[in-house]
């Protein structure tokens, strides 16, 4: 007989599994249907001086981690750019069960990327901090949505917000000290 996990082991596999979960819903978000309102609605107007996207695409991936459960954990989603362009995808997860180290949560999230056809170099993983907040960064390489015509290149970054986690997808830029930026105009934005 093979022994019960420790519930501590259950609620950190939980957490995982929503953070590769929205990463594959990114990639896979053409065929999610649109239900709701919108999500995000704790996300800010604008980070790094970009506009928060109101496109199909955009609302599509918001209502799609609308419909994601996990627990009681809460994901909030936005996109931010120019007209279709997306530069930046800000991800807000909320009531995790357990507090995740930020290599787990980058781990798990590239992992998902990886599952849709992306790639992530785990191995270039870096840690940079500013104004005492600690942002870790994966490179990536993939689309960012299934209708996108090329691969994008950039860097998966994570931090703590108090006691949620953010990730931020960089398509702007595959320069870790370039995402560090953007992630931290993201915190700030978060207020």
């Amino acid at each position: 007989m093979g022994a019960t996990p420790e519930p501590s082991r259950v609620r950190g596999r939980t957490w995982l599994l929503a953070v590769g979960a929205a990463a594959v819903v990114l990639i896979v978000i053409a065929i999610v249907v649109a239900v709701g309102n919108g999500g995000g609605d704790r996300l800010p107007d604008r980070v790094a001086e970009l506009p928060r996207l109101h496109t199909s695409r955009a609302e599509q991936l918001e209502d799609a981690m609308d419909t994601l459960r996990f627990g009681d954990v809460e994901i909030d989603v936005a996109s931010y750019g120019s007209d279709e362009d997306v530069g930046v995808v800000l991800f807000r997860y909320s009531n995790l069960p357990s507090r995740p180290t930020i290599s787990q949560l980058l781990q798990g999230a590239g992992g998902g990327f990886v599952g849709s056809g992306g790639t992530v170099d785990f191995d270039a993983e870096a840690t940079q901090q500013r104004n005492g907040v600690t942002y870790t960064c994966l490179p990536f390489s993939g689309r960012l949505f299934p209708d996108d015509l090329s691969d994008t290149s950039g860097q998966i970054c994570a931090w703590y917000e108090g006691d949620d986690v953010a990730v931020l997808m960089d398509a702007r830029t595959s320069e870790m000290d370039d995402a560090v930026t953007d992630s931290e105009a993201a915190h700030v934005a978060l207020g």
